[in-house]
């Protein structure tokens, strides 16, 4: 029964159209007139962030370090497309087409890895932007642009999925293990939004 449950429920989530992570345009349009001082500061942040060169992949020694300067790029990457989806207007739109084409061209097995020692949280943290994104300007992005963003997506969520869950639940064995909870929160939430985009997609939405 479980089983049946949870394949209805996936197959719900397929029949979404993208974006999936927002409400309903009424909702959404309605959360950001009872918010126009806070959507004015973010879009001064935006608006000082669009001339930014884009970040190259992180590559120095320290996880620390790269998950920073890693971490500073996604946030960029936020704030100019939660600026699109709140005005529409193309500046944001180029911009942030642009840098989610960046953080997927970091190699999902690199010095940013959620292998590498220390930089779990970073590589969370790559991960759920370009999902985010994705989802927000899938309607936007052109199939090479869609195909070059979930290509290290899969990679990224699988190792994260692998980690916690696998073939025996971390989670389950340590439930007081904080960095694997927020891990299986993201891959559930990521699994949620790329459903029916990467073949793997139920299985993690499963656990």
């Amino acid at each position: 029964l479980a089983l049946r449950e949870h394949g209805a429920l996936y197959s719900r989530v397929v029949a979404k159209a993208h974006p999936r992570a927002l409400p309903d345009p009424t909702t959404l349009a309605a959360m950001f007139a009872q918010r126009q001082s806070g959507l004015s500061a973010m879009l001064k942040v935006a608006d000082s962030q669009l001339s930014a060169a884009l970040q190259s992949e992180p590559s120095g020694t320290s996880a620390s370090s790269n998950w920073g300067l890693a971490s500073e790029e996604c946030k960029r990457t936020l704030n100019v497309a939660l600026a699109y989806v709140a005005t529409g207007n193309a500046k944001y739109l180029n911009s942030a087409i642009l840098r989610l084409r960046n953080l997927a061209s970091w190699n999902p097995s690199g010095k940013t890895s959620y292998t590498v020692q220390g930089m779990d949280m970073g590589a969370r943290q790559i991960s759920w932007t370009m999902a985010l994104v994705y989802d927000w300007l899938h309607p936007k992005l052109d199939a090479g642009t869609r195909t070059m963003v979930l290509n290290p997506l899969r990679t990224r969520t699988a190792v994260m999925y692998n980690d916690v869950i696998g073939s025996r639940s971390r989670v389950a064995i340590y439930p007081r293990d904080s960095h694997g909870a927020m891990t299986v929160t993201i891959v559930a939430a990521m699994a949620t939004i790329l459903a029916g985009d990467l073949p793997d997609g139920q299985k993690w939405l499963a656990g």
